[in-house]
């Protein structure tokens, strides 16, 4: 396999299921999805918060070198030691 075709993952920001809607709770899906790329492994996340998708609201993710930090709202949510450090499309 070439080098650019082991780079093939995907940092999933904000993920939003319909069914996962409630009142003033929501479930939200983010994390890294390996694909083809070796050197990374799913971590993908779907966990609860308390906000109303319905307003607005600031997801947010600082992309380094060997981590990938994950926020909602100014809130870190998680902190994943490990990242896809190629260009992204």
């Amino acid at each position: 396999m070439k080098k650019n075709e082991c780079e093939s993952s995907e940092l999933c920001l904000f993920e939003l299921k319909g069914w996962n809607i409630k009142d003033k709770k929501s479930v939200i899906g983010y994390g890294i999805r390996a694909f083809k790329d070796p050197k990374l492994v799913n971590d993908f996340n779907e966990e609860e918060f308390d906000i109303n998708v319905e307003n607005w609201n600031i997801y947010k993710l600082d992309l380094r070198k060997n981590e990938v930090i994950f926020y909602i709202n100014g809130k870190e949510i998680r902190r994943i030691t490990q990242a896809p450090y190629y260009k992204m499309r």
